[in-house]
């Protein structure tokens, strides 16, 4: 798998990336995509374990549209604004959420945050709010809870079933 040429699928700069492996890949392989020149932006290369999630695009699509719906929230909520982020897919260079490679794997891009926990697939709490709590967990649920409560969940697509 050539890596860098995944990477070049996606609507990021054109230039040379160092790409790392990142921990020790529990559900899906993670990888820190980080351009070698001047800007020095990152990214997060993720190949999505289909055995765990078989309907990749759905997925995406859900991800994109609960990020889309908290960040729209965090906006009119100044304090939460502070305190959590949301993950920012960059989708590819034909407007896609995912890619395949030629083996039929799917890749995803987002955005790196840098000196936030990511927290699930579409949250990122400030690094400083959770080394103040012993179990971040106990203090951002109610947060999350409060941001997606009024959203239908009829608008998600189910991503257990491949179509």
């Amino acid at each position: 798998m050539d890596l860098p040429a995944l990477a070049g699928h996606f609507r990021i700069p054109e230039a040379t990336y160092a790409i790392n492996p990142v921990g020790s890949g529990h559900i899906n392989r993670t990888f820190l995509v980080t351009a070698t020149g001047t800007s020095g932006e990152k990214f997060i290369l993720q190949q999505v374990n289909r055995q765990v999630f078989p309907n990749v695009p759905a997925l995406m699509e859900n991800i994109d549209r609960v990020s889309r719906h908290i960040l729209g929230r965090l906006v009119t909520q100044t304090e939460d604004r502070r305190r959590f982020t949301t993950l920012r897919i960059i989708p590819s260079r034909l407007g896609e959420l995912c890619i395949t490679d030629e083996s039929g794997e799917y890749w995803r891009l987002y955005e790196f945050i840098a000196g936030r926990i990511h927290i699930g697939p579409t949250l990122a709490l400030s690094s400083t709010i959770s080394r103040r709590y012993p179990s971040p967990m106990g203090a951002i649920s109610s947060t999350v809870i409060l941001l997606v409560a009024h959203k239908s969940a009829e608008a998600l697509k189910d991503t257990q079933s491949v179509k």
